[in-house]
């Protein structure tokens, strides 16, 4: 049997009760950080402008678009949501997809949940099979499909929205294999863009197209039924080797989206682990600027192939700057939200601070490691080495991490029993049958 149809029937036959507790609450942290990053991001400029143009079209009011006060059509909440989610580029990570996995995924999956009144163990499946497709196809297909300079979040992205909107419809084995063909024909996006609102656009655009495909697909609209492993499939014209060896093996027991790890800092992946050891480095010494001569950080190459920008100029581009991310993190001891706009990057000391720090690359290191090298006007030399993967194994520390977080970014826009009724609401969406609260929740600033 081809890969596409044994994926297809795999998503199908997926239920709730075959996922292991572990993977429910992960599921539920996914959650939890989408939400928290798209309240947070649902007002910046890209994402106004992509509301303004597509309320031009009209659409009936069928799903919530988080934090702007109405509803939309199913499609605009969908791509809008998935942009809001992606606006700051302080969504989830998962390493083998090498991609952002909740933001093209969630939205859709909201989407249709809410519109059709699902339970809360509906969505929470959906989410899961559609964080899985896309996680275990970023297996598959990276790292060279990575390489080749696609933005996995954008291309992958669109077949974890098609299972998620598959399970949701209870499509068939069939129609899933031709919504899962949709996607792959239409996936998308180049990492050119990183540093522009088009990053993210790529996350909504996943959402929103996928949403529409397995729509098409349970109307049965075809497509073809060999997309990931045809000779002009997927696999082949996007990625230079595919191991397709383990896509389904363990399928039900071993979950790739166990692995899904939480930003901490507002900035692109690849300056976490850097950002991590400058504040650590700081703290331990207490260190200021004008005790620091130089920075000496070493990280992966993919590191410094993603965040090229030396001296930025907007606050996007700040978030693809190693550079202004090491010093950002130097001087003010921190790496939010606020600290990637426009404003702060022409600011004297982060600008002279850019100039203090040399990046280099190291073969031995991976995505979310580097090595950090201070040295101080006494003459020390200070040294800490990151592993974030390392440092993000305990299920019950993520929680706890992604609540403080959510906690954080939603502290300037809900009220303390508004935060509270969300994170709570999450917490047992296993045991509701009405969605209906959380889309109030989300649905008002």
């Amino acid at each position: 049997m081809r890969e596409t149809e044994r994926l297809a029937e795999a998503i199908s036959d997926l239920r709730y009760h075959n996922l292991p507790s572990d993977v429910v609450e992960t599921a539920k942290v996914c959650l939890l950080d989408l939400l928290g990053v798209t309240l947070a991001g649902a007002h910046e400029p890209l994402v106004d402008i992509l509301d303004i143009v597509l309320s031009g079209f009209g659409g009936e009011p069928q799903a919530t678009l988080v934090g702007r006060g109405r509803k939309v059509s199913l499609l605009h909440a969908a791509l809008v949501n998935g942009a809001a989610a992606h606006a700051l580029d302080f969504d989830d990570m998962h390493l083998a997809m090498a991609g952002h996995p909740s933001a093209p995924v969630a939205p859709a999956a909201l989407a249709v949940a809410e519109f059709q009144r699902r339970s809360g163990r509906d969505l929470l499946l959906a989410f899961a099979v559609g964080l899985e497709v896309e996680c275990r196809l970023g297996e598959a297909v990276n790292p060279s499909h990575y390489d080749r300079g696609w933005h996995a979040t954008g291309t992958l992205g669109h077949f974890g929205a098609a299972a998620a909107v598959a399970s949701l419809l209870g499509l068939s084995p069939i129609q899933t294999s031709h919504a899962l063909g949709l996607a792959g024909t239409q996936a998308s996006g180049l990492k050119e863009v990183f540093g522009t609102m088009t990053k993210p656009f790529h996350a909504g655009r996943a959402s929103a197209d996928r949403l529409l495909a397995a729509l098409l697909a349970a109307q049965e609209f075809t497509s073809a039924p060999n997309i990931l492993e045809g000779e002009r499939g997927f696999g082949r014209v996007l990625a230079d080797k595919v191991d397709w060896d383990n896509l389904l093996s363990g399928w039900g027991d071993r979950f790739s989206l166990r692995e899904i790890l939480f930003k901490q800092y507002a900035s692109a992946f690849c300056t976490q682990a850097l950002v991590d050891g400058i504040l650590t480095l700081r703290v331990r010494h207490g260190l200021s600027a004008d005790a620091v001569v130089g920075i000496r950080v070493a990280v992966s190459r993919l590191s410094v192939e993603n965040a090229p920008v030396g001296e930025p100029i907007t606050g996007l581009e700040g978030k693809f700057s190693l550079t202004h991310a090491a010093a950002q993190a130097l001087a003010e001891g921190h790496a939010d939200e606020a600290d990637f706009v426009d404003g702060k990057m022409a600011n004297p000391l982060l600008a002279s601070l850019r100039r203090r720090v040399q990046i280099t690359t190291d073969a031995n290191l991976g995505w979310p490691e580097a090595t950090v090298e201070i040295q101080t006007t006494d003459g020390r030399c200070l040294v800490e080495r990151v592993d974030l993967q390392a440092k993000a194994v305990d299920l019950a520390a993520k929680r706890s991490a992604v609540q403080a977080k959510f906690r954080n970014l939603t502290g300037s826009l809900l009220a303390p029993e508004h935060q509270s009724g969300i994170l709570d609401f999450v917490d047992r969406l296993d045991g509701t049958d009405d969605l209906g609260p959380l889309f109030s929740l989300l649905e008002r600033l």
